[in-house]
């Protein structure tokens, strides 16, 4: 027999105004402005906004030549001769994600489809040009403009 299992659902505003204590394995679900979720999990005793929402997972996607940054989520692209970054239309206030990449015996050619101001390793006037021969890795947020840093390590 196939049973149906109901779990807490409402957006961020509804759960503000109800912040009640979520039953000891109750999936609580927050319904994100983008179209999103994030989840939390209930311990009988917290309050809804004492608890901490579950973070993303990490995906693997060897070989891929175009990625859309997902909220909560890190990418391992491994080799990358080339890449295009996207990212979702709509972003919360909570929005972050990152990818990482190696380029190989030549840099790995590099393109963001958005504004993003860059800082850090291989960035100069917010342009990021990879540098061959190493591994990095791009830590995005958005609060208010969408923003990130940029970490490389040659590789040995």
């Amino acid at each position: 027999m196939i049973k149906s299992i109901r779990h807490l659902r409402a957006d961020e505003s509804e759960w503000k105004g109800n912040d009640i204590i979520v039953p000891d394995g109750e999936i609580a679900i927050i319904k994100t402005r983008g179209g999103g979720i994030r989840l939390k999990v209930g311990d009988g005793e917290k309050k809804f906004s004492e608890l901490s929402a579950i973070t993303g997972e990490a995906v693997s996607e060897v070989g891929a030549k175009s990625i859309t940054l997902h909220h909560g989520r890190s990418y391992r692209l491994g080799n990358t001769a080339s890449l295009q970054i996207s990212f979702p239309d709509v972003m919360d206030d909570d929005y972050y994600s990152e990818v990482s990449f190696d380029s190989g015996n030549d840099a790995t050619e590099l393109e963001f489809l958005g504004k993003v101001r860059l800082t850090g390793d291989g960035v100069a006037d917010e342009d990021f040009l990879p540098s061959p021969k190493t591994h990095y890795t791009v830590f995005v947020w958005y609060d208010g403009e969408l923003q990130g840093i940029v970490r490389g390590l040659p590789n040995a």
